[in-house]
């Protein structure tokens, strides 16, 4: 187990603002290499 610090662009952060709780522990997933693919099950899925 690793401790990680995310950040995410200022844009997409105020555009789902409501859903983002700061200081809270998290799940991530880290790709380590660059040519992988991620699995479907973790697809990028925000609301619109």
């Amino acid at each position: 187990m690793f401790r990680v610090r995310a950040q995410l662009p200022p844009d997409l952060l105020k555009k789902h603002i409501l859903q983002v709780k700061t200081g809270l522990p998290g799940v991530a997933y880290v790709r380590s290499a660059p040519d992988a693919n991620w699995p479907e099950r973790l697809q990028v899925k925000l609301p619109q």
